[in-house]
C-alpha cells in the first residue's frame, strides 16, 4: 500500500499529465437546396440574382474545409458539411445571400454515411 501511495506522489510531482481527450469528428449534415420564391424561371441558373454571392460562399466553405461533399441532382442541390451541431450547419447559410434572399431555400439534415467510399469532380458519364 505504501509503495502505491509512493509512486503516485512521485507522477504527481514530476507533472504526469493524463493525455488530452481526442475530439470527437465533426458531425455531417446535408444541405439540401431548392429554388426559392425569388428564383427567376425565365433566367438559367448561372444567370440569378445572388448566384455569384452563393458560388463565393460555397467557395469559402469549401476553403475552410467545412464541405465534405456537394453537387447538383435534378432541379435539387446538395452540400454536405461537416459542423459541431445543427445550429453551426444552419449557420453556414445564414451568409448565403441566395439563401437570404429567397432565390434558393434551403434545409439541413443530419447525414448519416450508409457506405463508405470516394467521388470525383469529374463531368457525370454521357447519357
Amino acid at each position: 500500500m505504501k509503495l502505491v501511495a509512493v509512486a503516485l506522489l512521485l507522477l504527481a510531482a514530476f507533472g504526469w499529465e493524463q493525455p488530452e481527450p481526442t475530439p470527437a469528428p465533426p458531425t455531417l449534415f446535408a444541405i439540401v437546396f431548392r429554388t426559392g420564391p425569388a428564383w427567376d424561371a425565365a433566367k438559367p441558373a448561372g444567370q440569378q440574382a445572388f448566384m455569384k454571392e452563393h458560388s463565393q460562399n460555397l467557395g469559402s466553405l469549401h476553403k475552410a474545409d467545412k464541405i465534405a461533399l456537394g453537387g447538383r441532382f435534378g432541379e435539387f442541390g446538395l452540400v454536405v458539411v461537416r459542423a459541431a451541431d445543427m445550429a453551426e450547419a444552419r449557420a453556414m447559410l445564414l451568409g448565403d445571400p441566395a439563401v437570404a434572399n429567397g432565390v434558393f431555400q434551403a434545409d439541413v439534415h443530419p447525414w448519416s454515411t450508409i457506405y463508405e467510399g470516394c467521388t470525383s469532380a469529374s463531368s457525370p458519364p454521357p447519357r
